[in-house]
């Protein structure tokens, strides 16, 4: 499967694909989800995904003599989050499976997955590690893709 992304090496339209397919996801099952992209300390609404892009880095298994990188090893963190004091757990647990779905579609895998304690005891709090090796940009009849690798 190709993962259409525009822009040839756009960092910032990746990780935006990657928001986008999961917010698509839980509309497409009917739940109504505060997705973010970046770091809160408490969500100002609930049921809430909080997907990041942790790490990106260099694959240095492709990289060529000049030391060009021609893969990445990208890790996402999605921070699943409910406020719901009977069934906290069970409802991020259930967004996390939405979710699961949505990342491994677009070909990352699952690397962990945890029931966090959270700081604000009232909030239910999981968390998901998905990985990607993702080749450089390609134009293929006029569209830019990026091939992710399991």
């Amino acid at each position: 499967m190709l993962l259409s992304i525009e822009g040839v090496v756009n960092y910032l339209d990746k990780n935006r694909k990657v928001v986008d397919e999961l917010q698509k996801a839980f509309t497409n099952a009917g739940k109504n989800v505060l997705v973010l992209s970046e770091y809160v300390n408490k969500p100002s609404s609930f049921p809430c995904a909080m997907i990041r892009n942790i790490s990106n880095s260099s694959y240095r298994l492709t990289m060529d003599n000049s030391l060009k990188a021609h893969h990445s090893m990208m890790t996402f963190q999605i921070d699943y989050f409910s406020n719901k004091t009977l069934g906290g757990k069970f409802e991020t647990k259930e967004l996390a499976q939405i979710g699961d779905e949505a990342m491994t579609s677009m070909k990352f895998f699952l690397d962990s997955f945890v029931t966090i304690t959270n700081e604000d005891r009232t909030i239910s709090r999981t968390t998901a590690r998905y990985n990607a090796i993702v080749e450089e940009a390609k134009t293929i009849d006029g569209n830019t893709v990026h091939q992710i690798y399991r």
